[in-house]
């Protein structure tokens, strides 16, 4: 099988991006997904057992924008047509019309066409790249490069809701124990593509595959500026990268990178080899700081289904809720996102796991209080669920699902505490205030 070569556009896009943009390099496919396919051939196009993470991308590509809003034109495409997509691009024109004067024209033509139904679209391959193999290193960069992107940008809101759910379980693979914060002074493309730029000329060099980029050889190691002079190798520019303060989109571009390099050279890195290890364990840390990042910002999501997915998610994690996590959630003025703290606490008891051992008598308290004070809520359900953890959280109290129940308990538990009231945050896009 002959190289597949990375096209010009791709390139200069993965190395520079734009800074209001999520990174879109191309997209290699892989030989033994090609293998797959023609295999299933005889089963009939278009058959739903070949199923690519590439194609899947790619078409989540087309059916968005950049921002995440909805396309309605692009280039769509199953697994089948992706593949042999691939092997015509290895063509290096094709004809495309004729000139006036009867000449050939070549060129690339136009495969973009009209989607009726992006949203449609856009929640069938989230599904479908949600399927791959994610113990294979690649085909799980795919699925991060996805619902990292679509968690917390997809115009669509049950687009956002299905990749939170995905990061969810990407956070207990990757052992993600809690949202993280974006820096306050990421940096920007004119800071990380330079450095991105010697991490891929280090390892061209070093694994010995430059040759696999032909033409496109001089668009990556002569147009992109370095950002050290000379020779650089792949330590010396993974240290450059790790002194970057890197927001989601940076970490987004890395992740690509990363997968782009493992996807055109998959058969030739060696397992043992410094720089393949290096590559996969920086390929690794860019999916754990992308899962933490999307999920941190989809806790603040305007889509309440989506706030409740995101909770489920991080306490879903194997360290268990972070402190003030379940807290936070149960007080959202979105019963959904309240039920899915309260839930939680039903399902596992009170989250004390991170809490020390001294602390914890004290701490149960501070729970069964607020607990107590939720069932008081005039909102039927927030009240339910209220009640609902506290038969879990106190196994000596009522067990019963009316708040009047807990009500007396508390006051005969605790007669000399005022009986809690419940809390509702404020969002800020209520009266430009929070909790």
């Amino acid at each position: 099988m002959a190289p597949i070569n990375w096209n010009r556009p791709g390139v200069a896009r993965l190395l520079w991006g734009y800074a209001s943009e999520p990174m879109r390099p191309p997209l290699p496919v892989r030989r033994g997904a090609l293998i797959g396919c023609l295999l299933a051939l005889p089963i009939g196009l278009g058959a739903a057992g070949c199923t690519i993470p590439e194609a899947n991308l790619s078409n989540l590509r087309a059916a968005h924008q950049p921002d995440g809003s909805l396309s309605y034109r692009g280039d769509i495409r199953n697994s089948f047509q992706y593949v042999f997509s691939q092997w015509t691009a290895l063509l290096p024109t094709e004809i495309i019309g004729i000139t006036d004067d009867g000449s050939a024209l070549a060129g690339t033509a136009s495969t973009e066409g009209l989607i009726p139904d992006p949203a449609t679209v856009s929640l069938d391959n989230l599904l479908g790249i949600a399927e791959a193999d994610s113990s294979n290193l690649l085909d799980a960069g795919y699925q991060i490069e996805a619902f990292g992107w679509l968690g917390p940008d997809d115009q669509y809101v049950l687009g956002r809701e299905r990749a939170v759910i995905e990061l969810g379980r990407a956070a207990q693979r990757l052992e993600v124990n809690e949202a993280l914060a974006p820096p306050a002074v990421p940096a920007g493309p004119e800071d990380l593509s330079p450095v991105l730029a010697d991490l891929a000329r280090s390892v061209l060099g070093d694994v010995s595959f430059a040759s696999m980029l032909e033409d496109a050889e001089v668009e990556v190691l002569e147009v992109t500026p370095a950002a050290t002079p000379g020779e650089v190798t792949f330590e010396e520019a993974r240290t450059a990268l790790d002194g970057l303060e890197l927001d989601r989109q940076g970490a987004l571009r890395v992740l690509a990178l990363c997968d782009v390099l493992l996807a055109q050279n998959e058969a030739r890195l060696v397992a043992s080899d410094p720089v393949s290890t290096g590559l996969r364990e920086l390929a690794r840390e860019a999916q754990a700081t992308i899962v933490g990042l999307a999920l941190g910002e989809c806790l603040d999501d305007d889509a309440p289904i989506v706030r409740a997915a995101a909770v489920r998610a991080l306490a879903g994690v194997p360290a268990g809720p972070a402190p003030g996590l379940l807290e936070l959630a149960a007080t959202d003025p979105a019963w959904e996102v309240a039920a899915a703290g309260l839930e939680w606490v039903y399902d596992n008891g009170l989250p004390l796991e991170r809490v020390p051992e001294a602390e914890r008598p004290e701490a149960r308290d501070l729970w069964i209080r607020f607990l107590v004070g939720q069932a008081q809520s005039p909102e039927t359900r927030l009240s339910f669920n209220a009640c609902r953890a506290l038969t879990t959280a106190v196994p000596e109290g009522p067990q019963g699902l009316r708040p009047e129940d807990w009500t007396a308990w508390f006051r005969a538990s605790y007669p000399d505490q005022a009986l809690p009231e419940p809390l509702v945050a404020r969002r800020a896009e209520d009266d430009g205030s929070a909790l």
